[in-house]
């Protein structure tokens, strides 16, 4: 399943949408929080399917992914720096690795088999960024993974950009 997310502007929070090759809609990504950590809805057909929680307990903040459908928790969890480009997620055998800085990575399996890929391209407007999911099955978990980490890359970005604002 290929889907690539635009981020609605002018909201007055972030909103992205996920589409499908043939431009149909199928997900609203919504962060409904206005405070400093992220509260993430992922709708699809007006029901929500996946809600992403920041946590703050211990030295880096991690998310946990919660799967409507499924009624399962997640956890996802930064190893190292956003550089190195490493992320767990309890709860599976996954792992997230390659470039988050400049949006090219993977999530895989234990053994090496890939679960979804992350890449960004250019369009006319700005940027896209493209998601492969290899099974259906795993969409709405591997998406929300990779929102996480998309999050945390943003999040570290802006600490880096404007150190004074963070402790």
């Amino acid at each position: 399943m290929h889907i690539y997310l635009k981020q609605e502007f002018g909201s007055f929070n972030d909103t992205y949408f996920a589409y499908t090759n043939a431009e149909e809609q199928r997900y609203s990504i919504t962060d409904s929080s206005f405070l400093p950590w992220h509260k993430i809805k992922i709708v699809r057909n007006k029901s929500t399917v996946g809600e992403i929680k920041q946590m703050f307990f211990g030295l880096k903040p991690h998310y946990m992914l919660h799967d409507i459908d499924d009624h399962q928790a997640y956890e996802l969890r930064r190893i190292g720096s956003v550089e190195e480009g490493i992320y767990s997620i309890a709860g599976t055998d996954w792992h997230v690795a390659g470039n988050i800085v400049g949006m090219n990575f993977a999530i895989i399996d234990q053994i090496g088999t890939q679960i979804a890929s992350v890449s960004i391209r250019d369009t006319p407007i700005g940027h896209a960024i493209d998601i492969y999911i290899v099974n259906i099955l795993d969409e709405v978990l591997a998406l929300m993974a990779i929102i996480a980490v998309i999050c945390d890359r943003k999040d570290q970005k802006s600490k880096s950009q404007n150190p004074e604002n963070y402790v």
